[in-house]
């Protein structure tokens, strides 16, 4: 499939704003769209209402800086998982394994592969509005196998938190609903929200 990647440099110009994949488009089988289109709707909303719908230059100027970069945070994590992806053996895999540019991830592939997935200062890898967060990338890179310079060794009151702490959530998924059982109480015409 062939696509261009990309985003807009302005998204909102005059009294025309793009939302969603009309102001950007990373790759085709992203599942950020929809993130996306509510966030962009959400916070124009906003902007509208707190400015009684006559927005200003810089209003429309702080609209885009945010919004680009929320496209390009899209964009840093994708590569993560091109870059590093080793569950498909092929000539696309590899070829994304040695030429994917990290970008803006770079930072926090660096921290990780020095230091692990630790707390301990890594939240100035990120900025505070990354969509994804040191959480989402440390679920990438650990998922992914990426290794890192600092292992962790569990001591014992850490395995026996964890033993218990998967014990209760074992027990907290055998009592949920299945997903067909899920499916039918959310069709039932008797269901009201709120």
């Amino acid at each position: 499939v062939k696509f261009r990647s990309g985003r807009l440099r302005n998204l909102w110009t005059g009294n025309v704003v793009a939302v969603g994949n009309s102001g950007g488009f990373v790759e085709p089988l992203e599942a950020t769209s929809l993130q996306t289109i509510g966030t962009m709707c959400a916070n124009l909303a906003d902007t509208l209402r707190g400015c009684g719908g006559r927005p200003t230059p810089s209003l429309a100027k702080l609209f885009n800086l945010h919004h680009t970069a929320m496209w390009d945070d899209i964009r840093d994590f994708l590569a993560v998982h091109y870059r590093f992806n080793t569950r498909i053996d092929s000539e696309f895999w590899r070829q994304c394994q040695a030429e994917t540019a990290l970008h803006g991830a770079e930072g926090i592939v660096e921290y990780y592969q020095e230091n692990g997935p630790s707390l301990n200062g890594a939240n100035h890898a990120l900025s505070r509005d990354n969509a994804f967060g040191l959480e989402g990338y440390y679920a990438l890179l650990t998922g992914q196998a990426v290794p890192h310079r600092r292992p962790h060794a569990p001591s014992e009151k850490e395995r026996a938190y964890w033993k218990k702490r998967t014990a209760e959530l074992t027990v907290m998924a055998a009592g949920s609903y299945s997903m067909s059982e899920g499916l039918t109480l959310l069709r039932d015409p008797r269901l009201r929200w709120g």
